[in-house]
């Protein structure tokens, strides 16, 4: 039997009490150097974080262990792989007190109001969580790192936002600094590598739905922007949600690839265009959306597709052969939900495939002139849904 506990912040004065009965009834303990030295003059330690040198570790001992982990055991912790390696019979968990709680408690700031995130070691998006949250709290990499978010937080235009920097919370040497970000981001010194951050938006944005309107975007001429109807209807079609990896393909003015990393803020959007000019609009639009999640790549969407693998939900907007492209994201991932949209009878015609649903969209807009709202058709656009059993 294991037994993960959280320590909390510094594995004394914030270790709860049953964290340390716990701790004293284990044979032995494993857990990072900073999490076993207190205890390593009266138990049997060992320094290591690797799951599968965990594992290895459990399988040759005798009795109960005990993996000690910093904060809470359900908050970015090694917790759930040792479970998934060992069996859920085998694993106990024993809560600890967490970074983002304990320096909510330190700001004064009521948690249940903040979106919790992870920046520690990778660079997953934050400006698209930081348009719409009031507070998101997030660990970090430490040092220069939290330099690197506050710029980047200003190059996708929320330079408004205040930031609190937690240092080495917990312990004797704690620190707490707020600023602005332009301050944060030429602050003279680096951070501490045992970092946090809480970053506070005084005028979040309101909750996402489908259909920006056209005119919130940047428009270039000779770059096609797929309508804000039509763009609701694709994004119903697509059936996404917040963690979904997807793929623009013919992203043109980026529209699309807008709506998509607004919905799966939690994941990737990866643009696709033929063109230069195309791709710097697309990532224009992201930095004017906060949309820090989306890469846009210049290539022929058949090289991109025959070079790369193909997530889950496809977006075909602009591409001379879409009934063979889709083809061709099938054969690569069997599982791909496809939506397409075409003009012409030509263009929907390759799209005519088993499994295929097609639904045509006619949108009609007024104009006022002169005391009268007058209708303006525009042009039917035909919404191919290719499903992965098709």
């Amino acid at each position: 039997m294991l037994t993960v506990i959280g320590i909390g912040m510094d594995g004394d004065s914030t270790l709860t009490a049953e964290g340390l009965w716990e701790i004293e009834d284990a044979d032995y303990l494993i857990g990072s150097e900073r999490a076993v030295q207190r205890f390593a003059d009266k138990k049997k330690t060992y320094v290591e974080w690797s799951a599968e040198k965990i594992e290895r570790i459990i399988r040759s001992e005798q009795g109960n262990g005990a993996y000690l982990v910093s904060g809470d055991v359900g908050f970015y912790s090694g917790a759930k792989q040792m479970q998934e390696r060992l069996g859920k019979e085998n694993v106990r968990f024993v809560a600890g007190i967490s970074t983002p709680v304990y320096m909510c408690a330190k700001l004064g700031i009521p948690w249940e109001r903040v979106k919790l995130i992870s920046l520690h070691g990778n660079d997953a998006p934050v400006a698209v969580h930081c348009a719409v949250n009031e507070y998101v709290f997030a660990i970090t990499s430490g040092g220069d790192a939290v330099k690197d978010i506050a710029r980047r937080l200003i190059e996708y235009e929320l330079p408004d936002l205040h930031i609190w920097v937690g240092e080495d919370l917990g312990y004797p040497t704690e620190q707490i600094t707020e600023g602005s970000l332009q301050e944060i981001a030429e602050y003279e010194r680096g951070f501490s590598h045992l970092c946090s951050i809480v970053i506070y938006n005084s005028r979040p944005g309101t909750a996402y739905s489908f259909g920006i309107p056209d005119d919130r975007f940047i428009r270039r001429e000779g770059i096609p922007m797929t309508k804000a109807e039509i763009r609701a209807v694709v994004m119903s079609k697509l059936c996404i949600s917040g963690d979904t990896p997807c793929l623009d393909i013919g992203s043109g003015s980026g529209s699309v690839s807008v709506e998509l990393a607004k919905r799966a803020c939690t994941a990737s959007v990866t643009a696709v265009d033929i063109s230069e000019d195309a791709v710097r609009l697309t990532m224009e639009n992201s930095r004017r959306f906060h949309c820090d999640n989306i890469k846009a790549v210049c290539m022929d969407a058949f090289e991109y597709i025959e070079k790369n693998s193909c997530p889950d939900h496809v977006f075909i907007g602009g591409s001379g052969r879409p009934g063979k492209l889709a083809e061709l994201i099938h054969e690569k991932n069997p599982k791909a939900m496809i939506v397409a949209t075409a003009v012409t009878p030509q263009t929907i015609s390759q799209l005519c495939l088993p499994g295929t649903e097609i639904t045509t969209v006619s949108v009609t807009r007024t104009k006022f002139v002169n005391g009268y709202h007058l209708p303006i058709p525009m042009s039917p656009v035909h919404i191919a849904v290719i499903h992965p059993e098709g």
